[in-house]
């Protein structure tokens, strides 16, 4: 699975740094862009990281990747996700987002979008 692990701006070499330590190998093709590093791993992946992982912010899942131009589209690709998967049907859903070079320029629009997407599919 595609993980992610953002880090602060300037950080991102001393968080591939580290990952190679681990014995990681982050993705070579630009990938540290963005405040953030990409490389594959499992669940035991995530586990590890999170303890052992000193200047990435956090261990990130990437559920799915699309192109979102409108609140429609973000709306179809959210509801798309096997959420039923990764979520069980009383689930506590809070959302905090994040935009990078985004149309969409309403971070908490976008978020209530994407809940009501996550629990029509649940």
């Amino acid at each position: 699975m595609r993980l992610l692990i953002p880090a602060a701006a300037g950080m991102e070499g001393g968080v591939r740094r580290q990952l190679k330590y681990l014995g990681y190998t982050p993705k070579a093709d630009g990938s540290a862009e963005n405040g953030r590093i990409e490389i594959e791993g499992d669940v035991y992946d995530v586990a590890r990281l999170n303890m052992f992982l000193r200047s990435g912010e956090r261990v990130l899942i990437a559920l799915s990747s699309f192109h979102a131009a409108t609140f429609d589209e973000l709306y179809e690709g959210i509801y798309s996700i096997p959420w039923e998967n990764y979520l069980c049907r009383d689930a506590r859903i809070v959302m905090d987002g994040k935009s990078n070079y985004s149309a969409l320029g309403a971070i908490k629009a976008a978020g209530g979008v994407a809940k009501k997407a996550i629990i029509r599919r649940l």
